[in-house]
């Protein structure tokens, strides 16, 4: 599920193309009818001819594509403009001269109501990133738009055409410590779409003095792909911070990152004592998914079983039981101490 993307029964162009599975091929006449009717009077044949157009060849679709941004200008249907929208996102870079006109309708909510509305800015950012480095200039002005929905769009759409959209990293950036959640994750998540040229302000950003801005530099930082030891280093240089969802995005992010078992395994066992839930979580579903180095540790989860913090032996018991059937004498053994808390073992 794409982060930002509004619920709903709508297909994105790409969805939308499988579902017809070929494009419709028109000959000349047909295709003049067609940009007739897409200037209908009548809705219901505009509405038609609006979808036509999406199923029809690429060759109808850049023909028709003057009139496709005529309608994002003054269609007031949002059926229409919906499949309008999704023809811009299937050209792809083809629609570049589009650009005005779908900023326009994020800047708006001409021709849209409610969810209607909410949908067509996110047809629109699909649009606009299906373009690509084109359209980094016209999203960038719109990162200061009041509404939330727009702006998360927005950021949205500059993940996703990824590296080209480097030149709005630093406008992203301040956006990790923005007081919506939904901002600050997007955020995060597009600077980790956008690669290379935001690692070293994310890894600033991680090492900073706000600790909002730290935990979500962590989270983008461990959705790089490929991970290198800078990234590694971001992430260890923040395991033992002083704020508990710091502490736990560090470890998500490690999880991510290709981390060696010599330098997970102190870590896991540390973070495994500590007595913020979340971060002991963060170290559980890292080594769930490293099942040598949970049977390699098996001895330093034993004495968690006797661990003053109950949600602490709770954890290592749950872990030493994802270790399998290797791990029985060792849980057995520890229901004869006396200091043992018997319901996790």
């Amino acid at each position: 599920v794409l982060a930002g993307s509004p619920a709903g029964p709508w297909l994105s162009a790409q969805e939308s193309g499988k579902a017809a599975q070929t494009d419709v091929l028109l000959g000349s006449g047909q295709t003049d009818a067609l940009l007739k009717d897409l200037k209908a009077e009548n809705v219901d044949v505009r509405r038609a001819a609006a979808n036509r157009v999406l199923l029809a060849d690429r060759a109808t679709q850049e023909k028709a594509l003057p009139l496709l941004i005529e309608i994002l200008e003054g269609d007031k249907d949002g059926q229409v403009r919906l499949a309008v929208l999704d023809s811009l996102a299937s050209l792809g870079p083809a629609a570049e001269p589009a650009i005005p006109a779908l900023v326009k309708t994020l800047k708006t909510d001409f021709g849209g109501r409610g969810s209607e509305a909410t949908h067509q800015d996110y047809r629109s950012a699909l649009a606009l990133s299906a373009i690509g480095e084109p359209a980094v200039e016209g999203l960038r002005g719109l990162l200061g738009e009041k509404k939330e929905s727009v702006r998360a769009e927005v950021i949205m759409s500059l993940g996703r055409i990824g590296p080209p959209a480097k030149a709005a990293v630093p406008d992203l950036i301040p956006l990790l410590t923005d007081q919506s959640e939904r901002i600050r994750r997007e955020a995060s998540v597009a600077l980790a779409g956008i690669g290379e040229a935001a690692i070293g302000p994310l890894v600033e950003a991680a090492e900073g003095a706000d600790a909002i801005a730290r935990r979500m530099a962590l989270e983008g930082l461990g959705r790089i792909k490929p991970p290198n030891d800078a990234l590694r280093a971001a992430g260890l240089g923040r395991a033992e911070d002083s704020e508990p969802d710091v502490r736990a995005a560090a470890v998500r992010s490690l999880a991510a990152l290709d981390v060696s078992e010599d330098v997970l395994s102190p870590l896991s066992i540390k973070s495994l004592k500590d007595p913020v839930e979340s971060v002991r979580l963060a170290v559980v579903n890292l080594l769930v998914q490293r099942t040598a180095l949970l049977s390699r540790l098996a001895p330093d989860l034993e004495p968690l079983l006797t661990a003053e913090d109950e949600g602490v032996a709770h954890h290592a018991a749950f872990l030493l039981g994802k270790a399998g059937p290797a791990a029985m004498p060792r849980l057995l053994e520890a229901l004869r101490r006396k200091e043992s808390r018997i319901d996790p073992i």
